[in-house]
């Protein structure tokens, strides 16, 4: 039987914890894994920033790149968006494996965060390279 993507919630094999317990304990969940995305980002944030505002800064971007004010609120919706997968995940049965997969792609992005915004000297020309972006 393959993988099954849209599913019933209401199937009573899903055994899913009821109660106000049960409620508070998934709703804590939720906070916490939008938390730790909030978490990784607001650290990427403040160890980039200083780097944003120098070379980020300098570099001649194209036409119709968007305000800098657009990225935080990206990113913030983003981060929502990863918590929130990551609950739903948590809620199914035998979760263990694709929260760790979940866990390590959260990590992979505070580093491709870390690599754009702590490159090595380069140059803006530089930037356009298949091997530069093969190395992220």
């Amino acid at each position: 039987m393959g993988v099954r993507v849209f599913f019933n919630l209401t199937e009573p094999n899903r055994r899913l914890p009821t109660g106000p317990s049960a409620r508070w304990s998934s709703a804590l969940a939720l906070v916490g894994f939008i938390g730790l995305c909030f978490l990784v980002g607001s650290v990427a944030g403040k160890v980039t920033d200083p780097n944003v505002s120098t070379w980020y800064e300098s570099l001649r971007r194209p036409p119709g790149t968007p305000p800098n004010w657009v990225f935080p609120v990206v990113w913030s919706i983003q981060y929502v968006l990863i918590g929130t997968a990551a609950w739903l995940v948590w809620r199914e049965p035998n979760h263990k494996r694709a929260l760790w997969i979940w866990g390590w792609g959260l990590f992979f992005n505070f580093l491709c965060i870390m690599r754009i915004c702590f490159p090595a000297p380069i140059s803006e020309t530089a930037l356009h390279k298949p091997t530069i972006w093969a190395a992220m």
